[in-house]
Order: structure tokens, then C-alpha cells, then sequence
């Protein structure tokens, strides 16, 4: 797991902001692409992360990948991925693909790098302890945003080394 999400929050990373349609504010506030404003309490977010949220293919530095998330009400988590040599998902240049699946936990707001809110959550791996992973989420309209765990003090290993930036983000869309 930690492999997993370290290509999902390292790999997806490099997704620019502005050529996905954030806000400038970070994701406190706005249109959700529903008519309201973006989810920022534990009890909307914990709401609306519920269904499949995919990155699409991500290319970076002549390779790509894809990832994907399928939050269940039940708490679930399945995450799958694929890695790719070449640019464009093409699954002829498929050299790895991925799962894992866990519980999540949605979490209480709290203050990012940045800071400003964001709803911490945590992914307890069926892999072991070794794989859970702790982060951050917004939504961004109707984007749901993780935090990187860029550093070794903020690596999303422990609950102590929350992920917290949101500089670079992973970006999912349903």
C-alpha cells in the first residue's frame, strides 16, 4: 500500500491545478458542479467522497498511469492502478498494475501546509499495518483533491506524518 499511494500522491502529483479547474482558494468554497458549495465538514465529506473517483491517464516524463478509487458506504476502500512505460495508458506498454483494499476513516478538519481546512483521512490497508496511509482531502468543485506526503516529517506513514500538502495534489474526478 504504501507503494500504491506513494505513486498515486507522487505520480498524480505533478497534475497541474490550473489546467484542472481549482479554485484559487484551495477548495473552501465554490461551486461543487451541483449548485452548492464545496463539502468541508467530516459529515460532507465523509457524503460525498462515497463513489468512483478516477485520476485518468496522468503522463509525466515519458511514462503515465491511471488510478482508482471506489469509496464505499460501508467504509470499503478499493484502490487499483496501472503503470505504463510510455505515454497514453496503452496497455501494450503496460508494465504494472495494482490493488489494495482497506477501510477508510474520514477524520476531523484540520489545518494543512497551506493553511487552510482540510478533512483528514485515513486508510487502514488489509495489507497490514505497514500499508495504512494518513492524508488530507477537499473537494475542488467537483474534484476530489488528496494531499502528498512529499517529505519524510509529512510522509503519511503514521497519524503524526499526516500528508498534508496541497502544492501538488492528487486529482480525482467521478
Amino acid at each position: 500500500m504504501k507503494r500504491l499511494m506513494s505513486l498515486v500522491l507522487s505520480g498524480i502529483a505533478v497534475i497541474a491545478l490550473s489546467g484542472c479547474g481549482s479554485s484559487s482558494d484551495g477548495g473552501s468554497g465554490g461551486d461543487s458542479g451541483n449548485g452548492g458549495s464545496n463539502p468541508t465538514t467530516p459529515e460532507e465529506i465523509a457524503t460525498s467522497i462515497v463513489g468512483t473517483w478516477a485520476t485518468g491517464c496522468v503522463n509525466e516524463d515519458g511514462e503515465s498511469s491511471s488510478t482508482t478509487l471506489k469509496f464505499e458506504n460501508s467504509g470499503e476502500l478499493i484502490i487499483s492502478g496501472a503503470e505504463y512505460s510510455a505515454v497514453g495508458c496503452n496497455a501494450a506498454d503496460m508494465e504494472d498494475d495494482w490493488d489494495d483494499t482497506g477501510r477508510y476513516i474520514v477524520g476531523k478538519v484540520t489545518k494543512a501546509a497551506d493553511g487552510k481546512d482540510a478533512v483528514e483521512l485515513d486508510f487502514d490497508s488489509d495489507s497490514g499495518p505497514s500499508e495504512d496511509y494518513y492524508t488530507m482531502v477537499r473537494f475542488d468543485s467537483s474534484k476530489l483533491l488528496i494531499a502528498d506526503g512529499d517529505n519524510q516529517s509529512n510522509n503519511g506513514d503514521t497519524k503524526d506524518k499526516r500528508a498534508n500538502d496541497f502544492s501538488e495534489v492528487a486529482i480525482f474526478n467521478k
